[in-house]
């Protein structure tokens, strides 16, 4: 029965994917919005065999630092030989499909987390504008399921590759496996604040960096002057949040699933508001994601486990997929831009 129930979970997981990466692929570049997809595509087609032709391309996507996406590229056009549009497709799939497994196999109402992710144009962009960050976020959940299955070696390797997806994915680094101290916890917060509210000072002292980190500093810094990107956070992100601080800092969830995830997030949040003079909070949101459909499923089953009538536990998972269906419909067209 178990085996039989884990094979319907690989083909449901096998199939959604899919049928992502298939409308991603195959979307039109124009139509979408913010979107990186003609960048990485030049990026692409101007590749060679010489590997140096690596270096002389990524001016067109605007960094040296992503060495995933770089190598994956010229993998798939000259030892592969495959086209844009298929490689685009075999990409998407992979991060989709890492994400989608490990969260529903992480998940205590797995139906719950999906379709949170679901309803979250943010995930969708994975596969499209903030695609070097999907890759990132893949490896997380690649790293977060090893976890899971004891692998502690593989663990701690793939605990260091997201940051060579996507520079802002370094934070994986830092996360810890066991439970922080609340007292740490404040001190932490309290410095994150003192951080923003100070970035002046940090912006100056950053000078003394290697040029091109400094100049990738500089160049968001004055955008964010600029054009003052919003760093609000969803206000579903922000219900989840307090009230898994409220599971975690009690201690009403002893799950090292549930820790290790609301560790990634606390750690996602205080770069967030870190980073708010920079303009680059979102990237933050976008990690969080996937963790945070893995904290719902552990927020609605403690409220399950809390109701003393079998009525009023079907009302609590009837709720939770009302409000991700308020959620997709608020979101929809954007959604629908997005692919």
């Amino acid at each position: 029965m178990l085996a039989r129930k884990s094979i319907y979970t690989l083909l449901t997981v096998l199939l959604l994917s899919n049928v992502m990466a298939f409308l991603v692929a195959n979307s039109s570049d124009k139509i979408k919005v913010r979107n990186d997809i003609s960048s990485y595509k030049s990026f692409y087609n101007c590749l060679e065999y010489d590997i140096n032709s690596i270096h002389k391309c990524n001016t067109l996507i605007g960094t040296q630092n992503d060495i995933l996406f770089q190598s994956f590229s010229y993998v798939g056009k000259n030892i592969l030989k495959f086209n844009f549009k298929f490689f685009l497709y075999v990409l998407v799939f992979s991060i989709f499909f890492s994400i989608l497994f490990t969260v529903y196999k992480s998940s205590v109402y797995p139906s719950v987390s999906i379709l949170f992710l679901l309803s979250d144009y943010r995930f969708w962009e994975y596969g499209a504008n903030t695609l070097r960050a999907g890759i990132a976020i893949a490896i997380m959940l690649i790293s977060f399921y090893l976890y899971l299955q004891k692998q502690n070696i593989l663990t701690s390797l793939f605990k260091f590759l997201p940051s060579f997806a996507h520079i802002t994915a370094f934070f994986y680094i830092l996360v810890p496996f066991n439970h922080i101290k609340s007292k740490k916890l404040i001190l932490l917060f309290l410095l994150a604040i003192i951080f923003s509210y100070n970035f002046h000072i940090i912006f100056e002292l950053s000078k003394i960096l290697p040029n091109t980190l400094f100049d990738k500093i500089y160049f968001y810094y004055n955008q964010n002057l600029i054009n003052k990107v919003p760093f609000g956070i969803p206000m579903q992100y922000l219900a989840i949040i307090l009230f898994g601080f409220y599971l975690y800092i009690t201690n009403q969830v002893k799950d090292k699933i549930f820790i290790f995830s609301f560790n990634i997030i606390i750690i996602a949040l205080l770069l967030f508001i870190s980073l708010i003079p920079l303009g680059m909070s979102y990237r933050y949101s976008y990690y969080m994601l996937p963790f945070l459909a893995i904290v719902l499923s552990f927020e609605v089953d403690y409220i399950m486990n809390i109701c003393k009538f079998k009525s009023y536990k079907g009302m609590v998972v009837s709720i939770s997929y009302l409000a991700i269906l308020f959620i997709l419909w608020h979101d929809l067209k954007v959604i629908l831009l997005k692919i």
